[in-house]
């Protein structure tokens, strides 16, 4: 899923008259409404996986980048590193 999905999943979730924090709502009580709605909420765990995948995706780069290696896409469209 991703964020502008999830987004409007929050958005349609939320008590009346909460707001996020980046709309200028209090982030203390969005925390604490996030935290008991992600239990079980299919559309959270999506997210939440989409959020794992990028972050390991980014640490992948990160390190092959480190190593001197360059990302290269291929002419059939993949990705390698040379």
């Amino acid at each position: 899923m991703n964020k502008a999905a999830w987004l409007k999943h929050i958005d349609s979730v939320m008590p009346e008259g909460m707001l996020r924090p980046s709309q200028g709502g209090d982030i203390t009580a969005f925390r604490e409404f996030i935290a008991t709605h992600k239990l079980g909420c299919p559309q959270c765990a999506e997210r939440a996986k989409t959020r794992k995948a990028n972050a390991n995706a980014r640490t992948k780069r990160a390190v092959y980048e480190s190593l001197g290696m360059k990302r290269v896409r291929g002419a059939l469209g993949g990705v390698y590193y040379e």
